[in-house]
């Protein structure tokens, strides 16, 4: 059975295209276990549907048009006509026509059929793409007719370079763009599903007010431009290398960052490669930030277990260091929980200026195998004179995070609910006579009702197909 949301938005058009202008595709079911899908400029806030219960089977559909939230995937080089672009984030088969997708994406055309299979190969859904008769054909700019590079690099992203560049038109706004060269990864079908794997999850993140904004994508064929917002006062490393941040300013901060990670995880999504350098400062006197680079970043698909070893060494969990599960082929394999270690060494390293973890010469084997060592046995100092002034509830918490059996380590819902974290600690007497404040975007949006972006429905035991609009400004 559909869930009531679908019969209304399959009902709405009633197989006719009407007079809505907003209508850029229908996907048409063939079988009887679905609605037909609407694919609407104005659907809604990166919205998704599902049908099935299986955390395994994923799709996200994008149009190229919409035009009320977040994102446009345009060609830059010619003008297209409207289209719906399939990515595939499924273990299953699924299927544009003849062309078997295996993790990639494909534009869906007039008539063509989407098919989605089971590991067995007996056909689940089967949908007919119905374009309507009258679209107009959108002009659209090459990125040198609308941005400005300013010849200022920001940094360098798992994927691509990050530049600072402008809009060459009124209001002339600055932004941050990583360009990554997409021609260079068409033969390595991983690393090229990893990439739009990237732009899912950053998009799929847009709601939280401490996650890095994209404000377009464009595409040529031969590169990808995500256009982003600027952070003006550098990344979290930079800050701290340039100023003394006190204990209660640290607070405020790690306090964004660790609930952008929570929610990260409440939505089944693993950052992997967290550290100081991939967290924005948006306003270094109001102590914003935001978490960015999702390039090493997944779905959370496989019973919650990675076998990629991936990351800055320094962050990195003893767990991911070494095979701890032989019944996966002999691979490393660890949990979301690695994120929870990176975040401890990273909150270390903001109150003590220096690594719990570290050795000389770590570009060497010697010096690689010495680090490895000392992350594996998990102990750190506080005897250093800068710990006598951090409080014991933030040592209690670094050393909880810092946990060698992952297994023990707290999950993200804990670590904002210890109490170094607790709303009135963060407002303290001391910050409120700075004129700090815990950050009010994050405040509004923790005491905002949830918006549940997913229609759920009873257990089946077939995989579960999720429809996406992702939209633009």
């Amino acid at each position: 059975m559909p869930v009531p949301r679908m019969r209304e938005i399959a009902n709405a058009s009633k197989g006719t295209w009407g007079p809505n202008p907003d209508l850029v595709a229908t996907l048409k079911c063939q079988t009887s276990n679905a609605p037909d899908f609407e694919i609407s400029e104005k659907l809604g806030k990166n919205e998704t549907y599902n049908i099935g219960s299986s955390k395994s089977f994923y799709l996200a559909l994008l149009t190229s048009t919409a035009q009320s939230i977040l994102q446009t995937l345009r060609y830059e080089e010619q003008d297209l006509p409207d289209y719906v672009q399939v990515i595939d984030r499924t273990k299953c088969h699924t299927w544009v026509g003849k062309q078997r997708l295996q993790g990639g994406r494909a534009h869906l055309g007039q008539e063509d059929e989407l098919i989605l299979e089971d590991e067995s190969g007996r056909i689940l859904y089967r949908f007919k793409v119905v374009f309507p008769p009258t679209r107009p054909i959108h002009r659209r700019g090459t990125f040198n007719d609308l941005f400005l590079d300013v010849d200022y690099t920001l940094g360098q992203g798992t994927f691509g370079q990050v530049r600072k560049i402008q809009q060459k038109k009124e209001p002339r706004e600055v932004f941050a763009c990583k360009t990554i060269n997409v021609q260079k990864f068409r033969d390595e079908h991983t690393s090229l599903r990893m990439l739009y794997t990237e732009v899912c999850i950053q998009m799929e993140l847009q709601k939280h007010p401490c996650v890095l904004k994209v404000e377009r994508v464009l595409e040529s064929e031969t590169k990808l431009y995500i256009i982003m917002e600027y952070g003006k006062d550098g990344d979290l490393f930079e800050y701290l290398q340039r100023n003394q941040a006190t204990e209660d300013e640290i607070r405020i901060i790690f306090d964004q960052i660790f609930h952008a990670v929570a929610y990260m995880h409440a939505n089944e999504m693993v950052h992997r490669d967290l550290k100081l350098e991939n967290v924005i400062v948006t306003d270094k006197d109001k102590l914003h930030v935001k978490l960015g680079d999702f390039g090493m970043s997944r779905f959370d698909t496989d019973g919650g277990l990675f076998d990629t070893a991936c990351g800055t060494i320094i962050y990195c969990a003893p767990e991911r260091l070494h095979v701890s599960d032989t019944s996966k082929g002999g691979k490393i394999c660890y949990n979301k929980s690695v994120d929870v270690w990176s975040l401890g060494v990273m909150l270390y390293a903001a109150l003590a200026h220096s690594m719990p973890f570290n050795a000389n010469d770590i570009d060497s084997p010697e010096g690689r195998r010495a680090l490895e060592n000392r992350i594996r046995t998990g102990k750190v100092s506080f005897h250093d004179a800068v710990w006598h002034r951090v409080s014991a509830d933030a040592k209690d918490l670094i050393l909880r995070m810092l946990e060698t059996n992952h297994d023990k380590r707290p999950t993200m819902e804990e670590v904002i609910g210890h109490r170094w974290l607790h709303p009135d600690v963060i407002e303290n007497e001391r910050t409120r006579l700075k004129g700090l404040r815990r950050c009010p975007h994050l405040v509004s949006f923790l005491e905002s009702p949830p918006l549940s972006t997913t229609l759920s429905q009873p257990p089946s035991p077939s995989p579960s197909l999720s429809v996406s609009t992702i939209a633009s400004h």
